[in-house]
């Protein structure tokens, strides 16, 4: 069976390729995260906003009570 020799300088170099692309990876996926949230609060302030509204048949009855309070 062969054995693999590494040198000091590889196994550095090796260590520090992991901590470079360890870190790049964190901050992808923080992105990811921070991307897949924004579009979750998105579609629910619309989700929301939708329900909110007063639909048209709301803001005509609203009229025509006002007009017969006064």
């Amino acid at each position: 069976m062969e054995s693999i020799v590494l040198t000091a300088e590889q196994v550095e170099a090796i260590a520090e390729a992991f901590a470079i692309y360890g870190f790049i990876g964190v901050l992808g996926a923080l992105f990811l995260y921070d991307l897949l949230s924004w579009f979750a609060l998105k579609s629910v302030s619309r989700f929301r906003s939708f329900f909110e509204k007063p639909t048209y048949t709301d803001v005509i009855e609203r009229r025509a009570r006002a007009k017969v309070s006064r």
